[in-house]
């Protein structure tokens, strides 16, 4: 009971689901010392639980991760035996046991069907089916609040993009953009070495870096005409007021968003704006959105002019490289152009789709 409370805790700590549900396994294995042969399944997904009660792998720790059966169909991974066991415990919504294999079947608040399976040399008896009982009660408990956590995660990040895509409306700027900015940021993040959450933190808050261009007067913001000397230093001030939007947020998207703000038209050299900032002094997230926000900017359409063709578009990166742009953040641009320019087809390709589907529904 001792190992039950203690794994219960040391779960709840873990915030990523597909960690988590791992954690699950291993701490069942060690309390029960098992044989390390176990696995986790997961209906299809929770969006898609209605969808059949088709059942996916989520981990898998023993024999079966050797048979490389994670986020696979158990249909056409499992052995039948096992297959067998699983779909039964399904039908019947409820755990069941056979000697030494348990099947133990719960489902989450958020309707969920979950299925571990567990099995080892001797049988495991009902005081030991029991603690597996009690524990997947928490884990139950657990899965929810994570799920639900993601959840409100991935509506603030929602919230974020739009709130992005409303400025480039404002100033008649080309669909998608925040988004195509997003994923060649988390692109260049991963390469120049970045974490997995770094990379996801600058990929949202990167969406922002023109939220201060709410605060330029329409007649400067949508003007065709080449701006005066005094409305350019006014346009200029969307940095400032970028930031000065964000900066006392504690949230660890909006705060680097609002650095992104201030600092994206920042020159490696120094020449940029507001601050005069040079090289290292500028934040990285700011000098990766500035490559990604140039480059994407030139390769599209925009209201007032064609797409800029690439080999002159390359030709710019490398005569500013140094001098605008940070030269390690744009040698990684170029090296990997066939890549960029995949992943903004594809969130185009995607964001049109979505776009289409959602004329269809109404």
């Amino acid at each position: 009971l001792e190992k039950i409370v203690r794994a219960s805790a040391s779960i709840f700590e873990i915030q990523s689901l597909k960690t988590f549900i791992s954690g699950v396994l291993m701490q069942l294995v060690s309390m029960l010392r098992l044989e390390e042969d176990a696995l986790y399944c997961q209906a299809s997904g929770i969006s898609a639980a209605s969808t059949g009660g088709e059942l996916k792998v989520v981990a898998a720790v023993g024999k079966f991760e050797e048979m490389d059966v994670v986020d696979k169909d158990i249909t056409a991974v499992l052995p039948g035996d096992v297959l067998a066991l699983i779909q039964r415990s399904m039908n019947e919504g409820q755990s069941i046991s056979e000697k030494n294999r348990y099947v133990v079947y719960f489902r989450s608040k958020i309707g969920a069907a979950h299925v571990v399976y567990l099995e080892r040399t001797e049988d495991i008896d009902q005081w030991e089916k029991d603690l597996i009982d009690i524990f997947c009660t928490n884990i139950a408990i657990a899965f929810d609040n994570i799920y639900l956590n993601q959840e409100l995660e991935a509506s603030q990040k929602e919230i974020i993009f739009t709130l992005g895509e409303i400025v480039e409306f404002r100033s008649s700027d080309t669909h998608n953009h925040v988004r195509r900015v997003g994923a060649i940021c988390s692109f260049l993040g991963s390469k120049l070495g970045l974490t997995d959450e770094e990379c996801e933190i600058l990929r949202v808050a990167s969406a922002m870096h023109d939220i201060g261009k709410l605060a330029i007067p329409d007649r400067i913001l949508l003007k065709e005409d080449t701006l005066t000397t005094e409305e350019f230093e006014v346009m200029k001030l969307y940095t400032t007021a970028g930031h000065d939007m964000l900066k006392f947020s504690r949230r660890n998207i909006l705060r680097p968003a609002s650095v992104i703000a201030a600092q994206h038209h920042e020159h490696w050299d120094g020449q940029g704006y507001p601050g005069k900032l040079k090289g290292e002094e500028i934040n990285i997230f700011a000098r990766i959105t500035a490559v990604a926000d140039v480059f994407d900017a030139l390769v599209s359409d925009r209201c007032y002019r064609k797409a800029l063709p690439l080999e002159e578009v390359i030709n710019y990166f490398k005569d500013n490289s140094g001098k605008q742009f940070d030269p390690t953040v744009t040698s990684t641009l170029l090296d990997n152009l066939d890549e960029i320019m995949n992943i903004r087809t594809r969130i185009t390709e995607r964001r049109k789709s979505a776009l289409e589907d959602l004329a269809c529904e109404e």
